[in-house]
């Protein structure tokens, strides 16, 4: 054994159970949590390769106590095969909501296992799973175009220029897909903010490259009299192209999250102090030996 794995040995044997709480989240008022995991999942329907009795996907959006604003996909600008079951795969038709380790295996993984950050379920955009299936190519039909809506989010005692928002994504552009994120406020000016949007074109100076685990911080710019806030998550102009998901949403005021999605062991090697740091989405329990 090493020094450093005899150290580490010994910091775990002074506890022997312990629970590291989620690292760095340092708010003032939370506005909005969602990491999809009160979502129930449906079995599949589309991939003939998979047990049909696996729950592994859902439309349904996150509702009910204990869920900020009003969630809704968007669909209307998808192409005009929606809906239609033997054209593209209905577990990818638009932004819809999968386990994680289900999307990774049925598409192949091609670098989707890299969102190390997310975990359980997830948001997914994925045209080039949707693509997949069918008697037909969806991307003859038009374009892949969903938007994943969160409105009403209370904002009400919040200060003007306070809001933020933090999430895990995972993207990946191929051809003319675009992703953006839009925030919508209720204010007299009825202020709408393209906070960023992200194209797959090498000269494009909004050309984003693989970001397939990256922690997002945001400031919303909230303006004074706005009492609530609208976020637009949308994938556009795709096809059989890649992907856009996130999880872990945390819209707030205060300090942001020191949250990339893993636990470290951190070695301070001028005083040999150790610590470990969780900055995963939940609690981790370490037992020492």
């Amino acid at each position: 054994m090493t020094h450093l794995a005899r150290r580490f040995a010994g910091l775990l044997a002074l506890v022997p159970l312990a629970s590291l709480a989620l690292g760095g989240l340092a708010h003032g008022v939370d506005l909005l949590t969602e990491n999809f995991e009160g979502l129930t999942l449906n079995p599949i329907v589309t991939f003939e390769s998979e047990i049909r009795s696996r729950a592994a996907w859902t439309k349904s959006v996150p509702s009910g106590a204990g869920v900020e604003g009003v969630w809704s996909i968007d669909d209307t600008a998808m192409s005009a095969a929606t809906g239609d079951p033997l054209v593209g795969a209905a577990e990818f038709e638009g932004w819809t909501f999968v386990d994680k380790e289900w999307w990774i295996n049925t598409a192949g993984d091609q670098d989707r296992v890299q969102f190390v950050s997310a975990s359980g379920k997830v948001a997914v955009a994925d045209p080039d799973e949707w693509d997949d299936y069918g008697n037909v190519d969806p991307e003859t039909l038009g374009p892949y175009d969903t938007t994943l809506r969160i409105s009403s989010i209370p904002l009400q005692g919040v200060a003007p220029n306070t809001a933020k928002l933090f999430f895990h994504s995972s993207w990946r552009p191929e051809d003319n897909q675009k992703a953006s994120l839009t925030v919508k406020y209720n204010d007299s000016a009825a202020t709408s903010i393209e906070l960023f949007r992200w194209t797959s074109s090498d000269g494009d100076p909004n050309f984003k490259p693989d970001a397939t685990n990256e922690a997002i911080n945001l400031n919303l710019l909230n303006p004074a009299g706005a009492t609530q806030a609208t976020l637009e998550f949308r994938l556009f102009d795709a096809g059989n192209d890649w992907w856009w998901a996130i999880d872990n949403l945390y819209m707030f005021t205060g300090a942001n999250p020191g949250q990339d999605g893993v636990l470290r062991l951190i070695v301070d090697r001028d005083t040999q102090q150790v610590k470990i740091v969780n900055n995963t989405s939940g609690a981790v329990n370490l037992r020492g030996y």
